[in-house]
């Protein structure tokens, strides 16, 4: 987790300087992951399960009237998912890295990666049970990687509250590339939906 924080913290000092303007945001949402698992031919998919996470991001655009930015952050999330006899939940610390297009004050685009971190251990909770058991990413019933990234694509709607202050609606798309499985001859790879809720501050820019 430390190593997200730190690569965001480093990209937002390197690229802020008196030609960028800065925002930052504040957001809450869902997240709805996926978990695809290939082994011996056969595949296996992990639906995905309503879970709920949040962060902070900061956007950096080449003056306040240019329509090209720059977005990473640090966001949460749960990732849950279930192949219909135990559900798992994956907690991972996210960092987005995305280049933004805006149409006009209300309307954007934006295309980049991630890289997520698993945080915490894994809750594997069996149906038929109830039973709960909270087991580490490493451990051989898991047998995950807490490293993931991949390829990301976002759509968001930007709404003025004041000069200062926008409510923002997002979604996000996350393709995961890499394979998160530690077993010789399994692959297993994540998606996942997002969507948030938040508030934007500031557009002011450095002098």
């Amino acid at each position: 987790m430390k190593k997200i924080i730190l690569i965001s913290v480093i990209l937002c000092v390197s690229l802020s300087s008196n030609a960028f303007a800065a925002s930052y945001k504040l957001i809450a949402g869902v997240d709805y992951t996926t978990l695809a698992r290939t082994q011996s031919g056969a595949n296996v998919t992990f639906d995905p399960k309503l879970g709920y996470g949040g962060g902070v991001g900061i956007e950096l655009k080449m003056g306040r009237r240019s329509s090209i930015g720059f977005e990473t952050g640090v966001y949460y999330f749960q990732r849950k998912v279930s192949d219909g006899t135990v559900d798992m939940t994956m907690p991972a610390v996210h960092a987005p890295f995305l280049l933004k297009m805006w149409m006009g004050k209300f309307f954007f685009l934006g295309a980049g990666g991630y890289l997520a971190q698993g945080f915490g251990n894994v809750k594997v909770r069996v149906l038929s049970t109830g039973s709960s058991t909270d087991l580490s990413y490493g451990s051989d019933e898991i047998a995950m990687r807490k490293l993931d990234y991949g390829a990301m694509a976002s759509v968001g709607l930007n709404f003025h509250l004041s000069k200062k202050i926008s409510l923002v609606v997002e979604g996000r798309y996350l393709y995961g590339i890499g394979d998160i499985s530690r077993v010789v001859g399994r692959v297993e790879k994540l998606t996942a939906m997002q969507g948030f809720v938040g508030f934007r501050f500031g557009q002011k820019k450095r002098k």
